[in-house]
């Protein structure tokens, strides 16, 4: 796959008002892009948020789950006015929802600690935090050395 006929699944939002909501919109995404049942996601990451917060800190969340899959799926949101994700201390702006594997838990790790890195590393987080729109957001991510594999899909109109 070459990277130039890509593009990041990456959104900006002005209109996500809740985890609920977060986590439909991240479902859609995801069952979309895996072809899986958008039930089927929403009770695959809700089950794991349950099991614990997967709020990382300053802003972020990592909602994931392990799926009968191929292939890492990934979305980055960022939305415009930060949520309560159950954390009222911390309420969550950046989100990086993921659909692993069942078979790749090393893979699935790695990534983990790749974005976890990512954020604590510099100004990175601030300055993914302050783009305001989908496109500058593709731009600066693009621009990241974060594991992008799972945040691409092929781009069919280029």
């Amino acid at each position: 796959m070459q990277v130039e006929s890509q593009e990041l699944r990456v959104f900006y939002s002005t209109s996500l008002p809740n985890k609920k909501k977060l986590f439909e919109k991240l479902s859609e995404i995801l069952s979309e892009a895996s072809g899986c049942s958008f039930e089927k996601v929403l009770d695959s990451l809700t089950s794991r948020e349950r099991m614990g917060s997967t709020c990382i800190g300053d802003g972020v969340a990592i909602p994931h789950s392990k799926f009968t899959i191929e292939q890492p799926i990934g979305v980055i949101i960022s939305l415009s006015e930060p949520i309560d994700c159950g954390n009222k201390e911390d309420k969550v702006s950046v989100i990086f929802g993921l659909l692993i594997p069942e078979d790749q838990c090393q893979e699935h790790l790695s990534l983990l600690s790749s974005i976890a890195a990512n954020c604590r590393t510099g100004d990175w987080l601030s300055e993914l935090k302050a783009q305001q729109s989908e496109q500058s957001l593709k731009h600066f991510i693009a621009q990241s050395d974060l594991n992008l594999e799972p945040f691409r899909y092929e781009n069919s109109h280029s």
